[in-house]
């Protein structure tokens, strides 16, 4: 039923009478196509005319900003600000762990948290 398995010695070339893995052995097209944009995107950006569109990007983000800015009451601001510095905290807090060694109720705490916008105890739960 089952064949045995040589670790030791591994056929790297795909076997025609398996179907290919997708995801190795995928033809690059899509990659080429993202190449194509980026080149088309990166090309179309330079000089006086990408100077005058990246203008016109920054002008229509400032425009959304003020937008945005007009429709939130200032107590929604207050607190939108609150929870992007709970967050920050948070992230801060999260970088500081040491990857091979942490305590994964501790990181999810400091996420639960900065959720509650800081208000909650670690010694209390």
């Amino acid at each position: 039923m089952f064949s045995p398995v040589d670790i030791y010695h591994v056929n790297t070339q795909p076997n025609t009478s398996i179907q290919q893995n997708q995801i190795l052995y995928h033809d690059n097209t899509i990659e080429q196509q993202n190449q194509k944009l980026l080149q088309e995107n990166s090309s179309g950006l330079s000089g006086q005319q990408g100077a005058s569109k990246r203008e016109k990007i920054m002008s229509d983000i400032n425009n959304d900003v003020i937008e945005f800015e007009k429709s939130v009451s200032y107590n929604q601001q207050m607190n939108l600000l609150i929870k992007q510095q709970s967050y920050e905290q948070a992230y801060n807090e999260l970088m500081k762990f040491n990857p091979d060694n942490f305590s994964i109720t501790k990181a999810v705490f400091i996420v639960e948290n900065a959720y509650y916008s800081n208000n909650l105890s670690y010694d209390s739960l």
